[in-house]
């Protein structure tokens, strides 16, 4: 059975995984930041925008 779903997992999934990662990042990295009074960085808004 692995011989036949290994191929698909790296294919496909594994190029898959990185695209979102990539985009996830950047989406992370972007966004306005925001601190608490005791200097950490606030809770993000999780909501992903389908436009971008």
């Amino acid at each position: 059975m692995t011989c036949m779903l290994q191929p698909l997992d790296i294919g496909v999934n594994k190029p898959m995984k990185q695209m979102l990662q990539l985009k996830w990042n950047e989406w992370y990295c972007s966004g306005p930041q925001s601190y608490t009074a005791g200097g950490d960085e606030e809770s993000r808004n999780w909501r992903i925008s389908a436009s971008g």
